[in-house]
């Protein structure tokens, strides 16, 4: 099955069920977060888990390097009223690191 194809089929079947709850679990936590806000698939919420013994998450890596880390500035976070059609500058500029 293609990933569009999944996106169409899971709304179709949330719009068939109002009260309904759909959970992602991940160990990338940021990976919905990366998520085009407007997207059907975008997070009304997220519940971070206490990680397990040995996990090695982006506390090991960013919290005494802050240089590897660029703030996303607001203006270029798209909202359903201010959708983008173009990539932010910020984005462009990560790509091209």
């Amino acid at each position: 099955m293609k990933v569009a194809q999944l996106i169409r089929e899971s709304s179709v079947l949330k719009d068939a069920l109002p009260h309904h709850t759909f959970i992602q679990y991940t160990a990338t936590p940021q990976a919905p977060l990366l998520i085009n806000l407007i997207d059907v698939l975008s997070p009304r919420f997220v519940q971070v888990l206490t990680p397990g013994e040995g996990y090695t998450g982006s506390k090991a890596f960013f919290v005494d390097r802050p240089q590897l880390t660029n703030p996303i500035p607001e203006d270029e976070i798209p909202t359903r009223q201010q959708p983008f059609n173009a990539p932010p500058d910020s984005l462009l500029f990560a790509m091209s690191v």
